[in-house]
């Protein structure tokens, strides 16, 4: 007769030392996280300057954290949104209600497809939803060339000013969850009326822009050593121009995604 072994197959000792390595990698990767997310919320622009501390494995690379924190913020936006608060909750009626001209072009799209309306939003939402995450990083390049406008006479390389880019537009994105979660622990605490429910957000709301516009005061000091009314001048151009570049983000989503359906199904 033929003995079997009844004891449980032992681990290769290779495939021990990989788990622990990926759990090794796992945890302090969330470390950095915590640490890097808490430089780039109350030190802006040191990220940059500390070179050091990112190649001592201290701290994550700005774009690696932007990625991180890109992951983040769409996995939790779908939880975490509320009537008050529809961010980044972009859908085929939200494009084309107050806008007659894309209503034809919509209308013109399902006629030559000859499929009902009804369909073909479920087909652009679907599109939307997948898109707008790997999207937002084209935010980056755009911003930075923007920036390297402002700073032309400071002469920085435009790998400096995609540094800067990426470090504001992760703190956007770190912040509007900031401002959807103060928002949602004040009404679960407390039990607002509609009307005062509306005060709430506007009050959250303007408090996290006039934070934006102080972190771009501070990350502007600390990477391009404006000072006085020149910097005053510059994080008006700053904030303005992001506005805008986001705006434009916006209509580069809904024409993106028409283009897709057209090609795509």
């Amino acid at each position: 007769m033929i003995e079997r072994n009844s004891s449980p197959p032992k681990i290769d000792a290779d495939l021990k030392k990989t788990l622990k390595h990926l759990a090794n990698e796992v945890y302090h990767f969330d470390s950095k996280i915590f640490r890097s997310v808490a430089i780039l919320l109350l030190k802006p622009g040191i990220m940059t300057q500390r070179v050091p501390d990112i190649s001592n494995e201290r701290l994550i690379n700005p774009f690696k954290l932007y990625l991180a924190i890109n992951f983040i913020f769409f996995l939790l936006i779908p939880v975490l949104v509320t009537p008050q608060f529809q961010v980044f909750n972009f859908n085929l009626n939200s494009f084309i209600e107050s806008n007659q001209h894309y209503q034809h072009i919509i209308e013109a799209e399902y006629t030559s497809k000859h499929i009902s309306d009804a369909i073909y939003a479920e087909r652009f939402n679907a599109h939307l939803k997948y898109n707008q995450p790997a999207l937002v990083v084209v935010l980056i390049p755009i911003f930075a060339l923007f920036v390297s406008f402002v700073q032309h006479w400071k002469k920085r390389s435009y790998l400096e000013h995609f540094d800067f880019a990426t470090q504001v537009i992760t703190f956007f994105l770190v912040l509007l969850l900031l401002i959807i979660i103060t928002f949602r622990i004040f009404t679960s605490l407390f039990n607002f009326s509609g009307h005062l429910e509306g005060i709430l957000a506007i009050g959250i709301v303007i408090s996290g822009m006039i934070w934006f516009v102080v972190y771009l005061f501070l990350i502007n000091r600390n990477m391009y050593a404006d000072t006085g009314y020149k910097a005053i001048i510059k994080v008006v151009l700053l904030f303005s121009g992001y506005l805008f570049i986001f705006s434009l983000y916006v209509q580069f989503l809904f024409f993106y995604t028409i283009v897709a359906l057209k090609l795509g199904y």
